[in-house]
């Protein structure tokens, strides 16, 4: 704990010197969920490492790990088996090596096009291999392949062939990285999508293919690329174990660089997996381990801060010293800023020349290269792609998705199958929920008599530090020595053109029962400063959260609440909220192992395309799945959606589900 103190402390000190670091202005709810987020990544960074103590325990370990990722990246389904189709289209000759252009197509409509350097005569057959993924320099007319032909010229001119791949984003077809950093596509989250799945994706598929090439050595093939190449780099060496070398360049840090350093708001979403198990950057770069790893940086690089670099490498490190291979990872840094520069080339031209081919002349210098030939000529589909391609909508159909089969089963099949799903979303949707805990302390507050209901102001712990705010109401006058039915009453989220216009739950008619009226994270009075509410709910998903699903643990947390308090039946709890709200309020119930009397959500969406946005759960099931298994437990009141009208008509086991008002549902 007191390595990660000192870290902690020196990262501080790095934090307030960036430009950015000051410029951001914050709120205290703002202020409490970063703190929240550095704790919860510097805790489990802790435990990342006092867990590598032993090679038998990593090897364990490094199972499960394994098949996260793999389960992030969607690389857990069926593989196919046979090598991608591929077409030359061209084929450039340059005395000292040969340029062939590929179109490679990855999976039915996914098109990938690169540039094969292969060796003249200064090589040997067969040639070692470098997969080179492009990083974000623009060339959309040719592809952003064409930006690093001098790393192709360079090194197959001494014996060494390379792959340039255009990446999705830059390409000659270009297909955004940044759906939900700059253009806000929310579903995505529920999707589980990130665009680093499918430019790691493609790197795995080029290499089912060069594995077939006779001129190619299947067992001497690296990796490469810098910034947003250097990060796939580094994701295809923990998940690919074809790889003989791997030599990330200015593309990587670790997670609690990434969080207290905010650097979410510099990077698009191809720097990060949609990580529902909430896994580091130590301990997926590790899965490498014992794989010959250089990883380079620039020392000013302020999109890769030194400090974190280190940190990564530190802790990778030790699981290389668990293989008694320490000397297998080592590091490489430059003078300057974020750059393809020859200064950062030199390390790699160095590692592979000496790895691939035994020569450890000194390279000062990069020498001449050939890259006269025009970029017009590097691109690989001239006539423009076919009209059949599904890059363009990729985000939508990478990773699978639940199939739901609407359906009426009895009660034991419902109940069954109800377990099955809560199961799964512990696991893979709402795994970072902490364990059973005790009933949260109220603090309470101003206590006053409105409407012939007894109200008290209070707040109490959701998350580690992070307050829910609540009003607590009572009949004035209980009948004696009765319990009364309880209502969690999620507050609405509405926007209002007025401050002072807002629904108040707490002033309803509840009558005989006992009503906790809460405002979840980012809500209400609770709401983040809309200068960082975005980049927020992106820096969530890169340890393992989202807004949504933080709130469906602080309604957990109120169920416990209001089930300690004395005036309350237990058994008899209803939750009711509003849209996305009240779809939370359904997640709560199916997750709460004592189960609630029911959950009344108002004008709810039709799918969680539309919100609310819990990492990955399109792939376990969809909102009309998840409302028909609740059977009885689940009421609606308000406008729905065709869609959900049809699913919900011919699979609810309840005689009525849709109702006209809350009086008509409690009674």
């Amino acid at each position: 704990m007191k390595k990660i103190r000192l870290i902690l402390t020196a990262l501080a000190v790095v934090t307030s010197l960036l430009p950015f670091g000051s410029a951001l202005a914050w709120n205290e709810h703002y202020t409490a969920l970063q703190q929240y987020m550095v704790r919860a990544t510097a805790e489990r960074t802790e435990q990342v490492l006092a867990g590598l103590t032993d090679l038998e325990s990593w090897r364990t370990q490094r199972g499960k790990i394994k098949a996260e990722l793999d389960h992030a990246l969607g690389f857990d389904r069926e593989w196919p088996v046979e090598p991608p189709p591929v077409e030359i289209t061209c084929t450039i000759e340059r005395g000292e090596f040969t340029v062939e252009n590929l179109v490679i197509e990855t999976a039915p409509g996914v098109y990938l096009t690169a540039n094969l350097y292969i060796p003249g005569s200064s090589g040997k057959k067969p040639f070692p291999v470098i997969v080179y993924q492009s990083g974000h320099w623009a060339n959309p007319t040719f592809g952003n392949k064409t930006r690093f032909k001098p790393h192709g010229a360079w090194f197959a001119a001494r014996g060494i062939a390379v792959l340039i791949m255009d990446s999705i984003e830059l390409g000659e077809l270009t297909v955004t990285h940044h759906g939900l950093y700059q253009n806000r596509w929310y579903d995505l989250i529920s999707r589980g999508y990130s665009p680093l799945a499918v430019e790691v994706f493609n790197a795995r598929r080029a290499i089912d293919y060069l594995v077939t090439r006779a001129d190619i050595d299947p067992r001497r093939i690296g990796a490469t690329g810098i910034s947003g190449g250097g990060v796939t780099t580094f994701f295809l060496a923990a998940t690919d174990e074809r790889l003989a070398a791997a030599a990330p360049v200015s593309g990587v840090c670790s997670a609690l660089g990434h969080i207290e350093n905010r650097l979410a708001v510099q990077h698009c979403d191809c720097m990060y997996p949609m990580n529902s198990y909430g896994l580091t950057y130590i301990e997926m770069g590790a899965l490498a381990a014992p794989l010959p790893l250089l990883m380079c940086n620039a020392e000013s690089d302020i999109l890769f801060p030194m400090p974190y670099f280190n940190q990564l490498y530190e802790g990778m490190r030790q699981v290389y010293k668990l293989y008694g291979a320490g000397d297998k990872i080592s590091t490489a840094t430059v003078p300057g800023p974020h750059a393809d520069s020859e200064e950062i080339r030199l390390p790699v031209y160095r590692f592979y020349m000496n790895l691939f081919l035994g020569k450890d002349d000194e390279i000062t210098e990069q020498g001449a290269v050939d890259t006269s030939f025009a970029d017009s000529a590097l691109v690989a589909m001239p006539g423009g792609f076919p009209l059949d391609e599904r890059l363009t909508r990729i985000h939508e159909d990478f990773m699978p998705r639940a199939v739901m089969s609407p359906q009426v089963f009895n009660s034991a099949e419902r109940l069954s199958r109800l377990g099955e799903l809560a199961a799964r979303l512990r696991e893979r949707v709402f795994n970072y929920f902490p364990a059973d805990s005790p009933a949260p302390q109220p603090q309470w507050g101003q206590e006053y008599t409105s409407l012939g209901r007894r109200h008290r102001k209070l707040s109490f712990e959701g998350w580690d530090g992070i307050k829910v705010s609540a009003i607590y109401s009572l009949p004035e006058h209980p009948p004696a020595n009765t319990k009364l039915p309880g209502i969690i009453a999620i507050r609405s989220d509405e926007p209002s053109l007025w401050v002072d216009v807002r629904e108040k739950m707490e002033n309803y008619h509840w009558g005989e029962r006992a009503v906790l009226t809460v405002e979840l994270l980012d809500t209400r009075s609770r709401v983040i400063d809309d200068s960082l509410r975005h980049q927020m709910r992106r820096q969530a998903t890169i340890i393992g959260r989202s807004f949504d699903g933080m709130r469906v643990y602080e309604l957990l947390r109120s169920l416990k609440l209001l089930r300690s308090l004395p005036e309350v039946d237990p058994g008899r709890i209803t939750i009711i909220g509003k849209g996305a709200l009240g779809i939370d309020g359904l997640y709560a119930g199916i997750l709460e192992t004592q189960g609630t009397s029911g959950t009344v959500i108002v004008s709810p969406p039709a799918s969680h395309t539309a919100g609310p946005f819990y990492i990955g759960v399109l792939r376990e099931t969809d909102i009309p799945e998840a409302l028909s298994l609740m059977g009885s437990r689940v009421r609606v009141v308000g406008q729905t959606p065709l869609a959900l009208d049809l699913y919900m008509d011919r699979a609810s086991s309840a005689p009525v589900w849709k109702f006209r008002n809350l009086a008509e549902v409690l009674q």
